[in-house]
């Protein structure tokens, strides 16, 4: 095997920094800037213009055949369901982002001061971790948003139960993790305690 000899880029008077620099300078200085680069905006591009655009929150309806594939959760009060809006989820390899949806967007809820909510997946699945948040009905953004339930993990359950709630109108917001590892999704609902 032939050994390549060692070489030194050494400035004189020892020092390879400056050395090192200059052949970087000198190595990025070459071709044109306008080759390759990248406008700032895309308003420097002929013909086209940007103006910002205000998403407004609103959930996705999910059809009934795609809905039992997704992590979308229930709240049960008795024995009747009441399914929520699905916000971001991750199923499958495949995902979804949302904003945090705002009560006016969402199916209400009544339950009394003394009631727990019941959540649970739509399809059954068992729910390995999760993570509840309560908003007040005036925080369009989730920022006023409280931890009321979680769990990181441990045997799968069926069902989580929060509360009781407060009183008031509230944005209920249950990010619940399945437990086979599939996937996790946001379900919201709007809830009113009397």
């Amino acid at each position: 095997m032939k050994r390549l000899p060692n070489v030194s880029l050494k400035w004189p008077g020892g020092r390879w920094l400056p050395a090192l620099l200059m052949v970087g300078a000198a190595i990025g200085g070459c071709g044109s800037g306008a080759r390759g680069s990248i406008p700032p905006d895309a308003s420097g591009l002929p013909g086209k213009s940007v103006s910002p655009t205000a998403v407004a929150a609103t959930p996705t309806p999910v059809s009934s055949a795609t809905s039992q594939t997704l992590p979308i959760a229930v709240v049960m009060q008795g024995d009747n369901g009441t399914v929520g809006a699905l916000g971001s989820y991750v199923m499958d390899g495949q995902g979804g982002d949302s904003p945090w949806l705002p009560i006016d967007t969402l199916t209400l809820l009544t339950a009394d001061a003394s009631t727990q909510i019941r959540v649970q997946f739509r399809d059954g699945a068992g729910i390995g971790a999760w993570v509840v948040d309560l908003a007040p009905e005036g925080d369009a953004t989730g920022a006023r948003a409280r931890r009321v339930a979680e769990r990181g993990g441990g045997p799968a359950v069926e069902q989580i139960v929060v509360g009781p709630l407060p009183p008031g109108r509230w944005v209920l917001a249950a990010r619940l993790f399945r437990a086979d590892g599939r996937g996790d999704g946001v379900t919201y609902w709007g809830v009113s305690v009397p």
